[in-house]
């Protein structure tokens, strides 16, 4: 399941309550919305792939995260 979402490239987060749709109206209640009004709002499903947060960190580049190693 995914649980985070990009807005036009920004850092991923949860889906809001409330999502506007392409014809002005909104809709509220994530657990309701359907993979085609999460799209058609124009929300884009981001995996956060798996990282040590003892020696990795992750890096959101607009499209996707990437991990990266911190230095010592």
């Amino acid at each position: 399941m995914i649980d985070l979402y990009s807005l036009n490239g920004e850092s991923p987060a949860p889906m809001p309550f409330r999502i506007m749709m392409p014809s002005g109206f909104t809709r509220t209640d994530p657990s309701t919305f359907t993979d085609s009004e999460i799209a058609a709002a124009g929300y884009v499903p981001v995996e956060q792939p798996e990282y040590d947060e003892s020696t990795q960190a992750l890096d959101w580049n607009g499209t996707e995260f990437t991990v990266v190693n911190i230095p010592e």
